[in-house]
């Protein structure tokens, strides 16, 4: 297992208090929060299952936040505005598990005092963090949530999510499984970038859910079987 961190500067990428806080409470009542974060350079060594911590740099620096990657590092268009539109960068999957608000945050100046030895001013997004402190930096942060008076639902049942193969996609003509909302015709997203695989309990293989029909199936820690997804999404439509 690598721990990565994945950066953030507020003033390159504006996040109001008030989402932020909302993204808090999503944590606190799913267990999840899904993301995509740019990985810099780093396309090899990043890899599904690796932790990632999001260092905020800046103003009031240090990390206020905790997930998971789910996926291989792929290429898409920026977002930057300053940079050139058919410019490819580097991105992965990231499931976000606990989050404090950042008065609340493990600061640079604990970080640097607690392990002087590591970089804490990396030059962009994707750097691994040495294995020597994996144990304590896990650790300090467990207690940055705790001191933070926050609580999340038990980690274990946080389900990796992976990225649908085409196989599966082409299999359901791009669709959702359960919604059949067609990702491209809906969102203007290739289904490659957006459907997930999923499996419930009892269920016999696998489908591709959308972000929204793979939150119903997995919110509040027990995940349902794609019979009671469909069946709850028809009470919806």
């Amino acid at each position: 297992m690598n721990i990565v961190l994945l950066t953030w500067n507020p003033d390159k990428f504006f996040v109001s208090d008030r989402q932020w806080n909302r993204e808090i409470r999503q944590i606190q009542d799913c267990g999840f929060l899904y993301a995509q974060w740019s990985t810099g350079n780093n396309r090899k060594t990043i890899k599904p299952d690796d932790v990632a911590f999001l260092l905020r740099q800046g103003r009031d620096r240090g990390i206020v936040a905790k997930g998971i990657i789910t996926t291989d590092v792929f290429q898409e268009p920026t977002w930057e505005e300053d940079v050139d539109e058919d410019a490819l960068k580097n991105y992965a999957e990231v499931t976000w598990t606990s989050m404090v608000p950042i008065e609340k945050r493990l600061t640079i100046e604990t970080l640097k005092t607690t392990f002087p030895n590591a970089s804490w001013s990396p030059f962009a997004s994707g750097t691994t963090v040495d294995p020597l402190i994996h144990e304590q930096l896990l650790a300090i942060w467990d207690q940055t949530v705790h001191a933070s008076g926050l609580s999340y639902p038990h980690q274990s049942n946080v389900r990796r999510t992976l990225r649908a193969s085409n196989t599966l996609i082409e299999h359901q003509n791009g669709s959702c499984y359960a919604c059949k909302i067609d990702s491209n015709a809906m969102y203007q997203t290739a289904p490659t970038q957006l459907l997930s695989s999923y499996r419930g309990p009892g269920d016999n293989a696998e489908v591709a859910l959308c972000p929204n029909c793979l939150t119903v199936a997995t919110a509040n820690g027990a995940h349902l079987s794609i019979a009671e997804l469909e069946q709850r999404i028809a009470i919806t439509f």
